[in-house]
């Protein structure tokens, strides 16, 4: 394959947009590609992957944001030329299918973490409601409530493959209308999640390469099901649900340690500002020691700091500044 350039691309610098024209392709020689769409993370391509297929599979603007997690040098191709020396028979064109098929799955998984914390949020609204129809028809006491729901919640839960969101999500509905709570459960889902429902994942699946007749048939069948599986990703994200760890995780390895480790400072001036002197010295220091610690360690510039944020009571408060700090990166 004729190689048009290699670039190097800084941690946190971008290497393409959504809309940007996607007439080249990359391969990833050394570190690791961000995807984005919008500002959800899709997953992440570590060395030795192409990266930017889509757009060049389909012929149109960019889907998704590449931005390096770290430090990234990439070889640099011509989309169309390459694409038309590709075979479903040559080594390159078996890389090319291969990566892309490993792209569907990892989006495919990060849908199906969005899909278990979905249903685990159902679980909860009908465990409620079939917890306050038993206390009212046994007369129970409030102070009962908690055990209560916590044997229902186990229950419902007995009831829940976590292989396939529509079925267990089916079964949660069977479950509403055997304990007459059918209407009540409809509508707090309506309420909490509006008109979304889990996506048959058991409908999308790549076929192997040699049932298609040559290898642009068999990409653009794979990039349309990575594209579908990226719009249910958003999908999920836009709920309200709390981000998954393992997003925020990236989003932690992606912003610089500097920038974090302000935002956990201001939270804890205004936390401990308001104490006792001696209080607010004692938990500052302890904190910087706590920093220090991780600064110290080799690669601490890609250590998240939820750890500490949770040591010192700040993790919500955290959580929630970093994801503001993250739609600002993204702006920048």
């Amino acid at each position: 394959m004729d190689l048009a350039r290699s670039r190097s691309l800084g941690q946190g610098e971008k290497l393409c947009k959504e809309g940007d024209p996607s007439a080249e392709l990359y391969w990833i020689r050394t570190g690791t590609i961000l995807i984005l769409k919008g500002s959800v993370i899709v997953g992440q391509v570590g060395a030795l992957s192409f990266v930017g297929e889509i757009g060049v599979v389909l012929g149109q603007p960019r889907s998704m944001t590449l931005i390096a997690k770290t430090p990234c040098v990439l070889d640099i191709y011509d989309g169309g030329s390459f694409m038309a020396k590709l075979s479903l028979n040559s080594d390159h064109g078996v890389k090319f299918l291969r990566g892309l098929s490993e792209r569907f799955e990892l989006i495919r998984n990060r849908v199906t973490e969005y899909h278990n914390a979905f249903l685990d949020e159902c679980l909860k609204i009908l465990a409620v409601l079939i917890s306050e129809k038993k206390m009212t028809e046994k007369k129970l006491q409030f102070t009962d409530m908690k055990n209560i729901r916590r044997d229902v919640e186990v229950m419902l839960a007995q009831n829940l493959t976590r292989r396939d969101a529509v079925e267990d999500f089916s079964n949660l509905h069977k479950a509403a209308r055997s304990t007459g709570v059918s209407d009540k459960f409809q509508a707090g889902v309506t309420n909490r999640f509006k008109s979304f429902a889990p996506m048959d994942l058991k409908t999308f699946r790549v076929q192997r390469p040699e049932t298609f007749p040559d290898l642009q048939t068999a990409a653009r069948d794979v990039v349309r099901k990575i594209l579908d599986m990226s719009d249910q990703l958003v999908a999920c994200q836009s709920l309200g649900m709390a981000r998954l760890e393992s997003e925020l995780i990236l989003i932690e390895e992606t912003l610089p340690f500097d920038a974090r480790e302000q935002i956990l400072k201001e939270l804890m001036l205004g936390k401990y500002a308001k104490g006792s002197l001696d209080d607010f010295r004692r938990q500052i220091t302890e904190f910087d020691r706590s920093v220090k610690a991780l600064a110290e360690e080799p690669g601490h510039k890609n250590m998240p700091l939820a750890s500490v944020a949770k040591r010192f009571e700040l993790d919500r408060e955290y959580i929630g500044r970093l994801q503001d700090k993250w739609k600002e990166y993204l702006k920048s």
